[in-house]
């Protein structure tokens, strides 16, 4: 669903349950190429299916997951997660 930068670790979170690992978040995004997802903020990174809904909170935002797991999306990633979500079939995101 997510991966979380956290100093030197990295917390994998999956529908399946959650692990923290040696590693670090530029390493695990090149490793998910394949995997349909974005990097909201400099500490998140996000697969588009876990993604229920985008919140605008003044210049910033808000990715809402289907667990009700809020990620923070920085000023300088809002416009560029507009574009990614519009990108997605209407059916995996709801209003």
């Amino acid at each position: 669903m997510y991966l979380k930068s956290e100093l030197h670790y990295l917390l994998v979170v999956t529908t399946a349950g959650q692990a923290l690992i040696l590693a670090n978040l530029k390493d695990a995004i090149g490793k998910c190429r394949e995997l349909d997802g974005i990097q909201p903020h400099r500490s998140f990174w996000v697969s588009r299916s876990a993604i229920v809904r985008f919140k605008k909170l003044g210049r910033e935002g808000v990715l809402v997951l289907h667990d009700h797991t809020e990620i923070p999306v920085s000023r300088s990633k809002v416009k560029a997660v507009q574009l990614f979500l519009e990108q997605a079939p209407l059916s995996s995101l709801s209003p």
